[in-house]
């Protein structure tokens, strides 16, 4: 059904209630600007480069660029010195305690394993669609590119994953770089247990997010 601007428009006219109101008026305006070609087209359909159907791979939601739009540009607003690598590991960890707290994900991102931890696949392409449209500037500095957040603000989220996104930042927070929180994340039995280049799964080792994301605040406070 969403496979056109018109498609998306009945999808918001019979989904539109489960948004916040501002957040409704705002997807709605991004419907518009599609039909006026001044919001990309394919960046609405990234999800059809990630698993169609609900699955473990994406923790039971379809992947929704917007979703994940909203979530980088939050987590850029007040994680510290946000660069890529901080980007997906701060992503997955998120993704992963909304699956392991709700049984769905909050993006439907899926995630694979690389040397450097778990990744986003495509990351580029979708870093780059989220900075063209608005949610997030890619800044170089002296250590690499930085994620600040953008122009457009987009709040998908309830209350309660609020509260996990708010963790997560903590955890994020708790290192003092992007190479010690890549390090944490190898330490995953989800990481170790998935072959270079495959998907981790969402039910890998299912409670395991959650108990490395208390730990290491434990271990802070």
């Amino acid at each position: 059904m969403a496979a056109t601007p018109a498609g998306a428009k009945m999808l918001l006219d019979l989904n539109g209630a489960e948004l916040r109101g501002e957040s409704a008026a705002l997807v709605a305006d991004y419907i518009d600007k599609m039909v006026s070609g001044d919001i990309s087209y394919e960046f609405i359909m990234l999800s059809s480069e990630e698993d169609s159907e609900p699955s473990i791979n994406n923790g039971y939601r379809v992947y929704s660029p917007l979703r994940a739009a909203a979530l980088v540009a939050c987590l850029a607003q007040r994680c510290d010195h946000f660069v890529k690598t901080k980007v997906q590991k701060a992503a997955f960890f998120c993704d992963n305690l909304c699956f392991e707290r709700t049984g769905k994900s909050l993006t439907g991102m899926t995630y694979v394993h690389a040397d450097f931890g778990p990744i986003m696949p495509d990351y580029n392409f979708k870093l780059k669609n989220m900075e063209e449209q608005g949610f997030i500037v890619q800044v170089e500095d002296g250590w690499g590119v930085v994620i600040v957040p953008g122009s457009r603000a987009l709040d998908l989220f309830t209350e309660d994953e609020h509260e996990m996104i708010d963790l997560t930042v903590d955890f994020v927070n708790a290192f003092t770089s992007a190479k010690e929180l890549s390090e944490y994340s190898h330490n995953l039995d989800a990481w170790k247990n998935t072959a270079s280049g495959r998907i981790i799964s969402y039910g890998a080792n299912h409670g395991e997010v959650t108990r490395a994301i208390e730990q290491k605040l434990e271990n802070v406070n």
